[in-house]
């Protein structure tokens, strides 16, 4: 049996926007820092959205849960995540 996976995102519209705005003003000015400074290498693009993609995959807002039952424990606690304070 295939194991299903339940994924929790508490974010806004206004937050999801700014987060994507912030991670577009990023790659962009990187990308003109290397053709404004370092003489625009075709290389040095590729590193710095190597670089700018790694730094996002690593910024999971989501939460994964097996089962619904802990998905709904988790909310009931006020969905916080206990982790995250120590």
């Amino acid at each position: 049996m295939k194991e299903t996976k339940i994924y929790y995102v508490r974010e806004s519209l206004i937050q999801s926007v700014l987060s994507d705005t912030f991670s577009f003003a990023v790659f962009a000015g990187l990308l003109l820092f290397n053709h404004k400074v370092l003489d625009g290498r075709w290389y040095i693009d590729i590193f710095f959205l190597m670089i700018t993609m790694m730094f996002l995959s690593a910024q999971s807002k989501a939460k994964e849960f097996n089962t619904n039952k802990e998905l709904i424990e988790f909310l009931q606690k006020g969905g916080k995540d206990e982790t995250a304070s120590k």
